[in-house]
């Protein structure tokens, strides 16, 4: 055995005897050995920085330094960490031996009669034993956690909790102090939101999680468009911090992993980022074991988002059946009513003419009806088509407001337009039309009574601005977010609508390549604007 072998080979004896430490030191002073010294068990276990400067150091244990079952506790946290080894004498108690046993404690060095070399190839011997057990343990660990890991998101479809038991089972497989999973949500191709999940496993002084991630983010959003892994051996190394001055880097999180969650479709979920306070903390095994994670979080997410896609269309389906049993019965009533009172006989001139009138009325609503759950369907399947040709901004506020003034009159409601633009815009003179009209509907079924609705254009350098301004209930900001939502109602007072008519303005819009935007405070009424580029 070379003199760099016998180097490589630390010992923590653990005995109160000084004779002991003397008789060691000689008996391994040609091995050029380092020998730590610890009084008890809970001691040796309490010196964590002497064995990690030493990893794995062989830990001797006196059978005198032990003292009671309380230190078996020790004993077993101690053969987790580094070899043991039993140093008795040849009478050694066999219920003493027993007791080291069932904690892990398997070598027996005697007291007297072993020789330097002898004692020497014996620790070797038991250094490499651990070794092979703590390596079948961690593998044996690996292989349970990812059995676990996979089980439990095949039986999952909240995204929250496929989330948190990925943090969690990853932060844990790699020994990470720090764990976390930064997912997108993201409806249709439009960005959503960014959410948050992580898993810490030790609290030792955490850093605060915004100002840490801030650092990585452009680490983060490498990983995530190149679909690869980025490793940092030490985050504080000039090289990764070129402009900043040196920092106390103790106390901090030192080394990181971070490692992209593809979602399948050329997209990403987001990524998972681990962190340690230690330097160089991940190796390639680690970086391979959560490509495995990433792989089945992107399964176990998509899965998740085809069930929430799913519960998505069966709900649009009940509410759809909803809308039809409603909103058709009382103008299908209404034709029923009056096709029996006609096939009566017994009304004249002028009853079957208001008879008539009111079955024409009650088609006029199914074929709205129809026309919008049509609409609808258009712009879900991004089947919307728009023909723009040069229109008069001002033909199209003048006509809009000439089609409601008698529903205005009706609801004792004042409309005025206010449009001074003489230009022509290239727009889908109905499409637009259509997508004002309901605007200033909505308007007028939540204006109060003597109140104004204002219909406006504006031209702006590269988009003309349609707008509806009404002095009702104004919204609640709660609600705000889901006006143009398919079938949403707000809780302020409405007519017996479908809830189409405002996601038919936004689908219009943005078939145009535009956007609609509404602004409301309760008490105040609301102000609804149709951008349209100027074509």
């Amino acid at each position: 055995m070379t003199a760099a072998t016998s180097r490589s080979i630390a010992i923590l004896l653990v005995t109160s005897s000084r004779e002991l430490v003397d008789d060691w030191r000689a008996a391994l002073r040609s091995r050029s050995a380092e020998i730590g010294i610890a009084a008890s068990p809970r001691h040796a276990l309490s010196l964590s920085h002497w064995r990690e400067a030493h990893r794995p150091p062989c830990v001797v244990l006196d059978d005198a330094a032990v003292s009671g079952l309380a230190d078996h506790d020790y004993i077993a946290e101690l053969t987790a960490k580094a070899p043991v080894l039993l140093l008795t004498a040849r009478d050694a108690d066999e219920v003493l031996l027993t007791q080291m046993r069932a904690v892990g404690v398997w070598f027996v060095i005697p007291k007297l009669g072993l020789a330097s070399a002898s004692i020497w190839g014996l620790l070797a011997s038991c250094r490499a034993s651990w070794k092979a057990q703590r390596l079948l343990h961690d593998e044996m660990r690996v292989s349970d956690l990812i059995h676990r890991l996979s089980s439990s998101l095949a039986s999952k479809l909240d995204v929250g909790a496929i989330v948190d038991e990925i943090a969690a089972d990853a932060t844990e497989l790699v020994d990470a102090e720090q764990g976390f999973f930064l997912y997108h949500r993201s409806e249709n191709g439009e960005p959503g939101d960014t959410t948050l999940r992580r898993r810490r496993l030790k609290q030792t002084s955490p850093p605060d999680d915004d100002r840490f991630l801030s650092e990585l983010e452009h680490l983060i959003q490498t990983s995530i468009d190149t679909g690869s892994p980025v490793r940092i051996d030490d985050l504080y190394r000039s090289q990764w911090r070129p402009d900043s001055p040196p920092v106390d880097a103790s106390g901090r999180l030192r080394s990181c992993l971070i490692v992209p969650v593809q979602d399948g479709s050329d997209g990403h979920f987001g990524a998972l980022v681990f962190a340690h306070s230690k330097v160089s903390a991940f190796n390639d095994r680690h970086e391979r074991l959560l490509l495995g994670i990433s792989a089945a979080a992107s399964i176990a997410l998509r899965n998740a988002k085809l069930f929430e896609q799913v519960n998505k269309a069966s709900q649009a389906r009940e509410e759809l059946m909803e809308l039809l049993s409603h909103d058709l019965r009382n103008p299908i009533n209404s034709i029923a009513i009056a096709c029996d009172e006609l096939r009566a006989g017994e009304l004249d001139v002028d009853q079957r003419g208001r008879y008539l009138a009111a079955m024409r009325r009650a088609l006029g609503r199914c074929q709205e009806l129809i026309g919008d759950l049509l609409d609808v369907s258009r712009i879900e399947s991004g089947k919307l088509s728009v023909t723009p040709s040069p229109v008069p901004v001002s033909s199209i506020v003048e006509r809009v407001v000439l089609d409601h003034e008698l529903a205005a009159v009706q609801k004792q409601v004042a409309i005025a337009a206010d449009c001074k633009c003489l230009e022509s815009v290239s727009v889908d003179r109905e499409r637009v039309h259509q997508a004002l009209s309901n605007l200033v509907s909505n308007a007028l079924d939540h204006s109060e009574r003597d109140s104004v609705v204002t219909v406006y254009a504006l031209l702006e350098r590269r988009e003309v601005v349609l707008g509806v301004v009404d002095h009702g209930h104004g919204i609640c900001p709660d609600e705000l977010p889901h006006v143009f939502e398919r079938f949403y109602q707000a809780s302020r007072k409405r007519s017996a609508g479908a809830g189409l008519g405002l996601a038919i303005v936004d689908g219009i819009a943005r078939a145009h390549g535009g956007f609609v935007r509404v602004d409301s405070q309760l008490g105040q009424g609301a102000c609804f604007e149709l951008h349209l580029p100027r074509g």
